[in-house]
């Protein structure tokens, strides 16, 4: 399987440079609430709430905190509230060693939170409360210079939904673009389900694309005549990692395809699998690993983040990774 996975490397150039990652996204708190079973359409029936956690989350800062924690350099563009909410994503930036150069923090807003329901199997299911006042600008935006310092931007996947702020992300695409930064996205179901063609139109502006099966169903439409994996290999985009659950993932490039199976591990929840996975490839890129290495440290950190509740409960290391890659190689 390795000798026939496709290739894919970050510019010498760009590899030398003293930071790894640049995430422009959202941080949330997430409230992850384990019950029996799901909810039933009205009566009077009970259902036993079983655990209840709070931890730091929302796509971007998910993506930040996985590469700092595994030793690289990130930071986070994002506007977060000062009241209980947004400390919790402050305080969870410092611990992870998440830079906050590009932070905002906006006195008086409690900040974002989700609601997240989740089953003994690992289902789930979201609730969320945006704080309205909360917004991205321009301001926070590093410039040319300091751009130039990181190897990726990489784009989470519910920033661009909010019409008001695609301004800002364009703007941050263009400047990353002049820096000859790499351009990273990932795009979300309420992104496919509603702004497909802008969604295609920010993914020919990338390097790599994270999106999982649905997603790529909805943006490509497949038929028997054209199957999703030719059709995603079409889209001007020189990497996509096709995100597949239990199933592993896909890596596809113009010139070929490579398989990278998902680890076995006692599942708490799957919250924030895709964005640890995302944080992961990245960095084993920006250490100059090959594209087979990088995706196995995606899958490993996407596996290890589904034995805790929520997105960064459960605090693996790089070693955690490395030992996880050796002892699926051992199974195989």
């Amino acid at each position: 399987m390795t000798s026939k996975f496709p290739e894919f490397h970050i510019p010498e150039t760009v590899l030398s440079r003293p930071r790894d990652i640049l995430v422009l996204g959202l941080g949330k708190h997430e409230m992850i609430i384990k019950i029996s079973d799901w909810p039933q359409k009205g009566g009077q029936s009970n259902v036993d709430i079983e655990t209840i956690n709070h931890n730091a989350g929302g796509s971007g800062m998910n993506v930040a905190a996985t590469a700092a924690r595994l030793g690289g350099h990130s930071a986070l563009i994002a506007s977060i509230g000062t009241g209980d909410y947004g400390q919790t994503v402050y305080d969870e930036m410092i611990k992870s060693k998440v830079k906050t150069d590009y932070l905002q923090r906006i006195d008086g807003t409690a900040g974002s939170i989700l609601v997240i329901l989740t089953r003994s199997n690992g289902d789930w299911t979201v609730m969320q409360s945006n704080d309205q006042s909360i917004e991205l600008s321009a301001s926070q935006l590093p410039d040319f210079q300091a751009m130039k310092d990181f190897k990726i931007l990489h784009i989470d996947g519910y920033a661009y939904i909010d019409h008001k702020q695609r301004a800002v992300i364009e703007e941050a695409i263009s400047r990353a673009r002049q820096a000859d930064c790499l351009i990273s996205i990932d795009t979300s179901v309420p992104a496919t389900e509603k702004h497909s063609e802008y969604v295609l139109s920010l993914f020919s502006k990338c390097d790599i694309v994270f999106l999982n099966k649905f997603e790529a169903i909805k943006l490509t439409r497949p038929n028997p005549e054209h199957k999703l994996i030719h059709l995603l290999q079409r889209l001007d985009v020189p990497l996509i990692i096709l995100k597949l659950g239990d199933e592993g993932s896909t890596v596809i490039t113009h010139l070929g395809l490579g398989s990278v199976p998902a680890f076995k591990v006692p599942i708490a929840d799957t919250i924030g699998a895709g964005d640890n996975y995302a944080g992961a490839m990245l960095l084993g890129l920006c250490q100059n690993y090959s594209l087979h290495q990088a995706s196995l440290w995606g899958s490993a950190a996407g596996s290890l983040a589904c034995l805790g509740h929520g997105s960064l409960s459960h605090r693996y290391t790089l070693n955690d990774v490395k030992e996880s890659i050796q002892s699926e190689k051992t199974l195989q």
